[in-house]
């Protein structure tokens, strides 16, 4: 007598319905890991980036994204190179400011080492766009838009070429999309790195920065002004077409949306000034120049130099940085100057 056969479970799929599926399933793994990363990551001490090679530029935006997250409003961005990277502490600017006012101030400092201006008329559209601070201030040198520059080609490329900042620019890619939609995949972006040697460094860096961008200088050098040689700059100095362009950029977001704009020039000794194409005078011409450029935009141009703000033990070594003592002298200034300005 032959037994009926068990009956057995058969699961077949065409080539398009099994495709279908397997999107089906990566969808569900995405929406599980996006949840996982909001309700357990955002907000904690694991780092986030956006992708780009400038690990300054990568680390600013989760900072930056974690003030307004923080504070609930960005009121102030200080942008530019190394000289305000090092030169500003928002803190201490917000603390003085409020000293008068009665108000604090959230404010955030994206210094970028060797940033000219070029790269940072384009961030200054993107900052504006993503934060909309009641104030960008820009820390203007002439090094910022003169020809020759060092290294402003390389950092300008690093940050064009970040798939983010292609996509705010309107060039859509599926990296650009993610590093500004979802949280998992910037989280993702922070440890992208993780089997490279240099990780470890940069994981410490990012976990000990400042939440306000300052990067302090602590060194206090022995200055001989004899053994000072100025940059290659001062020597025969050009505007960089390029990099005035970028200036204009960011002089035409003043008013945008709410947002003032203020140019802060980052104080030299006078020493140093005279080394300049046409001594302190050529120099002080210069930027007497971009005041006026400033003033066809209605955004005006703090000079610093002539102030005598830094203390003798107030510079690096290089004279072009301050060091920990000169950026608390120039942060008070700007908070008790911004005090007693109306914007």
């Amino acid at each position: 007598m032959k037994l009926p056969s068990s009956p057995t479970l058969s699961l077949s799929y065409l080539p398009g319905q099994t495709f279908a599926l397997a999107l089906c399933i990566l969808a569900l793994i995405a929406a599980a890991s996006e949840a996982a990363a909001r309700l357990w990551l955002d907000g904690s001490s694991v780092p986030v980036a956006i992708g780009s090679t400038n690990t300054t530029f990568d680390r600013n935006i989760g900072l930056l994204d974690e003030l307004l997250e923080r504070e609930g409003h960005v009121d102030c961005i200080l942008l530019g190179s190394s000289v305000v990277l090092n030169g500003f502490d928002p803190a201490l600017v917000s603390d003085t400011y409020a000293q008068q006012t009665g108000d604090p101030l959230a404010c955030y400092n994206f210094g970028i080492p060797a940033l000219t201006a070029k790269g940072a008329g384009l961030l200054a559209e993107l900052l504006v766009e993503r934060y909309h601070p009641r104030l960008l201030i820009y820390g203007l040198t002439l090094r910022a838009v003169a020809e020759g520059a060092f290294q402003s080609d390389r950092i300008y490329w690093h940050i064009t070429e970040t798939p983010w900042v292609q996509y705010k620019r309107g060039s859509f890619t599926l990296t650009g999309w993610l590093a500004d939609h979802s949280s998992a995949f910037q989280h993702y972006l922070a440890y992208r790195n993780w089997m490279k040697h240099e990780f470890g460094n940069w994981l410490a860096e990012h976990k000990n920065a400042s939440r306000t961008g300052y990067t302090p200088l602590y060194s206090t050098p022995i200055i001989d002004p004899a053994a000072v040689n100025g940059p290659a700059y001062f020597t025969t100095f050009r505007y960089a077409p390029q990099d005035l362009a970028g200036l204009d950029q960011i002089l035409r977001l003043h008013g945008q949306g709410g947002t003032q704009v203020l140019l802060v020039e980052l104080p030299l000794p006078l020493f140093f000034r005279e080394l300049f194409d046409g001594g302190a005078a050529g120099y002080q011409m210069r930027l007497d120049e971009l005041a006026a450029r400033a003033a066809e935009y209605g955004v005006p141009l703090w000079q610093t130099s002539t102030l005598d703000l830094v203390p003798e033990n107030g510079w690096a070594a290089d004279i072009q940085h301050v060091n920990d003592n000169g950026a608390r002298a120039l942060s008070r200034w700007l908070g008790e100057r911004l005090a007693n300005w109306a914007w």
